[in-house]
């Protein structure tokens, strides 16, 4: 393998030259971070919005007399309830978040802007550590910090988790990356700061194992392509980079070399895992409809739903608009047929991925790269290996998009190169090229900024998702919940019963709709869907309900039913929020 100096004139990246200012490293760095930064700007005004009322608000209230070892013990929710997440570090960033600015929301989302600027660099520096190519990193990192299907991760405040796994996940594999091309692949004093930053990320978030998997890959991935790149013949590539035989021998020294080590990570991290929640993984039965319609979908919609949202990520990385903040029950119906065009069109982003994947292996492998750094960072969250707590979700694309950053900037730079190659002038490439990237990034800023002003509050976020859809239950709970807000009862009543039409098992929706009827003055219906959700409600929701089950009888004139439900509101015990909203 070629020894690599990824910020250095002597080194292997290209820019060295009349040009060569151009491809300064603090030259992209400066343009990555203005982009990044400008870009989310506009979203320090937004409010708290959704899960950041639980995990941000409720839960650092409650914990912000709390210590350190006491932070590290809590699970993500705090309740045991909902996924079994342990996420310390996301935790512990929210904490101190709290400790120093309250619940001022700009401050928590300037700490995101900065996370997302960090992480966009340290995407450059891992670029330009694989490729070798400033121009290459450049245009990766600045499509990167622009494109639009980052909005939630960065404009949610909860989206941290995605940031900070997103930088400590790029950073390691960063050190890695450059700890891989010194001494022949031996380990050096970069190893060890390269686990370290792996098990921060998986223990900000869990999907963060990929980086193991991915820094495996580099592994043999390099002793093929040494410095990869575009995807041309062999007999047009550098000289100096010469294909590896994949051999028995180099897979054992491997092993011990560099890939123990992350292994017991991993293991570390489960053993952490295990002892704070008493689990690895939660019961996949477990998981709520209204989340993941596939966890009781039948064998068939197990199989091809996985294919559907497959496709439709890939669509949205390519043209990242209309977005939604929630795709559960039913926004995005399980697939039950391989005659759905949804399926087709999955199929055929696996196939173009099989083939692409194929032809790179036989080329430079700058497109295979791409295609396996996707598919390991995807692969659990995309309800196939293990189910997880939500069928799809645009903030759950952040790691992933990073692949499809590299496959359009190699496609830009070697369109760049080919017609240089064909005019006799650098320059001419440049000149052609250049607006175009330029425009596409300029597209994704307009749709990047429109977005996050729809993030500005939770009605805005509703009304969108409704334009978008008119088939999810809980985006019709939530639309009631807003409704219920603004004491407008008659379209809370409208969207709650919509809800129940879609989903009619769906709990919450019956709490919020006793709730809108007797603010609407219709008690005899508040009492009859406040007592369904009351038989059937969850530990530590009664208090709330037989309080309003009391109130509604009190406004009938029945008090000694009244009375009845007050006593029994008194012997349960209070809780920090309510079964159907905060």
């Amino acid at each position: 393998m070629t020894s690599e100096r990824p910020f250095e004139d002597g080194g292997a990246l290209p820019g060295r030259g009349r040009r060569g200012r151009f491809r300064a490293p603090w030259v992209w760095v400066i343009v990555i971070v203005a982009v990044a930064g400008g870009t989310y700007v506009g979203t320090l005004g937004n409010g708290f919005a959704f899960d950041d009322w639980l995990v941000v608000v409720i839960n650092c209230r409650t914990w912000q007399n709390d210590t350190l070892w006491q932070l590290l013990q809590h699970d993500y929710w705090n309740d045991l309830q909902r996924d079994v997440l342990y996420r310390p570090v996301t935790t512990v960033s929210h904490v101190l978040n709290y400790r120093l600015s309250g619940e001022r929301p700009a401050t928590y989302r300037a700490i995101n802007i900065v996370l997302h600027a960090a992480c966009c660099c340290c995407l450059f520096g891992l670029t330009c550590a694989v490729f070798g190519d400033r121009r290459l990193a450049g245009a990766t990192s600045v499509l990167f910090a622009a494109h639009a299907l980052h909005v939630e991760a960065v404009a949610q405040v909860v989206g941290r988790a995605e940031l900070l796994a997103g930088v400590l996940g790029l950073l390691a594999l960063w050190v890695y990356v450059v700890d891989a091309r010194q001494k022949k692949g031996r380990p050096t004093w970069r190893y060890p700061i390269a686990a370290v930053l792996t098990g921060l990320a998986i223990l900000s978030k869990e999907s963060a194992v990929a980086v193991i998997a991915v820094a495996g890959f580099f592994d043999l991935w390099s002793v093929r392509f040494g410095t990869g790149g575009f995807s041309r013949p062999a007999a047009d590539r550098p000289a100096d980079v010469a294909r590896g035989r994949i051999s028995s021998a180099l897979i054992g020294r491997l092993v011990l070399q560099r890939w123990v080590g992350m292994f017991l990570v991993v293991l570390i991290v489960l053993a952490i895992r295990m002892q704070v929640l008493g689990m690895v993984i939660q019961d996949q039965g477990s998981i709520p409809k209204v989340d993941n319609p596939i966890a009781q979908a039948s064998s068939v919609g197990r199989v091809l739903t996985p294919v559907v949202l497959l496709g439709k990520y890939v669509w949205l990385l390519v043209w990242p608009d209309p977005l939604c903040h929630d795709y559960s029950y039913n926004a995005l119906p399980v697939c039950e047929t391989p005659l759905d065009l949804r399926f087709a069109w999955g199929l055929l982003c696996i196939v173009g991925m099989v083939a692409g994947g194929i032809r790179s292996y036989r080329r430079a492998g700058g497109v295979l790269w791409c295609i396996v750094f996707f598919l390991l960072n995807y692969v659990l969250v995309s309800n196939t290996v293990v189910l997880s707590g939500t069928i799809f979700a645009e903030r759950l694309m952040y790691m992933p998009s990073a692949a499809f950053c590299w496959l359009v900037a190699i496609g830009v730079v070697g369109a760049a190169e080919g017609i240089s190659g064909r005019a006799g002038s650098e320059r001419r490439g440049c000149l052609v090229i250049a607006p175009v990237f330029a425009l596409l990034c300029t597209a994704h800023v307009f749709l990047t900024v429109r977005r996050g002003q729809v993030w500005r509050s939770e009605a805005g976020l509703v009304a969108s998702a409704l334009a978008l859809t008119d088939d999810s239950a809980r985006i019709h709970l939530q639309a009631g919940y807003c409704a219920m807000n603004e004491k407008d009862a008659p379209t809370a009543i409208r969207h709650l019963k919509r809800s129940l039409e879609i989903m009619p098992d769906f709990l919450p929706a019956y709490f919020q709709l006793g709730r809108a009827y007797l603010m609407d003055g219709q008690f005899e219906k508040a009492i009859q869907y406040l007592k369904r959700f009351y038989i059937q409600a969850p530990d530590g929701t009664g208090y709330t309900t037989a309080l309003c089950i009391a109130q509604a009888y009190e406004r009938l004139g029945r008090r000694e039913e009244a009375k009845r439900w007050l006593a029994r509101a008194r012997e349960l015990r209070p809780t920090a929020s309510s079964a159907g909203g905060r």
